[in-house]
């Protein structure tokens, strides 16, 4: 009887360390929002390439970490913002705040930080979408055009099924407008926090 005692509270044991090990492993699905700051040509302000943007606010609403083994998956990202345009700047050519959204696809790779906590390399690739108002209110930017993506997402895991989530966003890429002639340059970093969710 004390040997099938004893057998139980083992398997017991071997079954929750297997169960908080596959929960460390486990794909994830995570939301967040943080800060968004405008590079390059558009951040710039002034001349034809300039963009004119300040620095905004990004939504991270769907962030997911597919995991096909411990240091491998496959990520997707969907992603919206909003930088204000900078419209006291001689030859500003839009009024209305930028607003962008960017759905991305790519391979994932997991580094064990401790057993707690992990980061994800994920590079990709996406479909951007730029869109803002002109002074002259008669026209608009509006386009669409493929985008690299570069995200870092760093993972602690509070919980067996909930993780906090910090991310780190580049993308970037030239938006050709088809409401116009205009093309404008894209390029942002963005920082995020939220709370992932194992599954």
């Amino acid at each position: 009887m004390k040997s099938y005692l004893v057998i139980l509270i083992f398997l017991g044991f071997f079954t929750a360390s297997l169960e908080a090990q596959n929960a460390k492993n486990r794909s994830y699905l995570s939301v967040s929002a943080g800060y968004s700051i405008p590079l390059g040509y558009y951040g710039a302000t002034g001349g034809d390439r300039g963009g004119n943007a300040n620095r905004g606010i990004q939504y991270n609403l769907l962030n997911l970490g597919i995991k096909i083994n411990d240091r491998f998956g496959i990520a997707s990202n969907l992603i919206v913002g909003k930088n204000q345009i900078d419209t006291s700047v001689n030859g500003a050519r839009y009024f209305s705040p930028w607003y962008y959204a960017v759905i991305s696809l790519g391979p994932m790779f997991t580094f064990p930080i401790s057993s707690r906590s992990f980061v994800d390399i994920k590079p990709m690739i996406g479909r951007t979408y730029l869109n803002a108002n002109s002074l002259d209110f008669f026209t608009a930017f509006r386009g669409t055009e493929f985008a690299f993506v570069f995200s870092t997402t760093y993972r602690y895991i509070l919980h067996r099924r909930i993780n906090l989530i910090m991310n780190a966003d580049f993308m970037s890429t030239e938006v050709a407008s088809s409401e116009n002639s205009d093309t404008q340059e894209f390029d942002n970093f963005s920082l995020s926090v939220g709370l992932g969710f194992n599954f």
